[in-house]
C-alpha cells in the first residue's frame, strides 16, 4: 500500500491557470488599497457619488499603467454602480472582467455604514464554485467561506447578509 495519502485524490486540479496578473492587482491590492488608504474620504466621495465607474477604471488604468503591457488586460466589461445610497450610507457593486482562475473575482463590493468601509469579493475556487471573500483595512485578506452564484443579485446579498442590512437599514 502507497503511503502517499494524496494518492487517488483527484478533488482539485493538477495544474490551474494562474491568475491574470492586471485582474489580480486591481480587485485584490490596489482597489482595496484605495478604499482604505491615505485618500480614503475622496474615493469614498467618488464610489458613492454619481459616476463611481470613474474611479474604478482610474485604478484600473493605474494598474495598467505599472504592468508590461502583456500583462494588460482592457477594461471592456469593467462596470461599477451605486446599488443602494442613503445619507453617508453605500453599497457600490464593481463588476469585473470574468475571472479565468482562481482567485480572480467575479465581482467586488465597497460597502459604507457610517465611517466604516467594508471590502468583499466573490473570488472564483478551485474548492467551491465561488468564495466570499474580503479585504480588512490592515490589509488582511478574510475568507468567508462558500460564495454565492456569480450574479449581480445574488452578491449583493450576500454581502448584505455579510456585512448587515441595507445601507438605509
Amino acid at each position: 500500500m502507497d503511503d502517499n495519502p494524496a494518492e487517488g485524490f483527484s478533488a482539485l486540479p493538477r495544474e490551474a491557470p494562474r491568475p491574470r496578473q492586471h485582474h489580480y492587482v486591481f480587485a485584490h491590492q490596489a482597489l482595496p488599497q484605495a478604499v482604505f488608504g491615505p485618500d480614503a474620504t475622496r474615493v469614498r466621495a467618488a464610489l458613492s457619488g454619481d459616476a463611481p465607474e470613474e474611479i474604478v477604471r482610474f485604478v484600473w488604468n493605474l494598474v495598467a499603467k505599472r504592468l508590461h503591457p502583456e500583462n494588460r488586460l482592457p477594461a471592456d466589461d469593467l462596470a461599477a454602480e451605486v446599488v443602494e445610497r442613503s445619507g453617508r450610507d453605500a453599497l457600490v457593486l464593481v463588476h469585473l472582467p470574468t475571472p479565468v482562475s482562481p482567485p480572480e473575482a467575479w465581482f467586488c463590493a465597497v460597502v459604507y455604514r457610517g465611517d466604516a468601509a467594508h471590502y468583499v469579493t466573490l473570488e472564483q475556487s478551485v474548492l467551491t464554485a465561488t468564495m466570499l471573500c474580503g479585504w480588512g483595512k490592515d490589509g488582511t485578506h478574510e475568507n468567508y467561506g462558500s460564495g454565492c452564484a456569480p450574479t449581480p443579485e445574488a452578491f449583493v446579498a450576500a454581502v448584505k447578509r455579510r456585512v448587515g442590512g441595507q445601507a438605509n437599514a
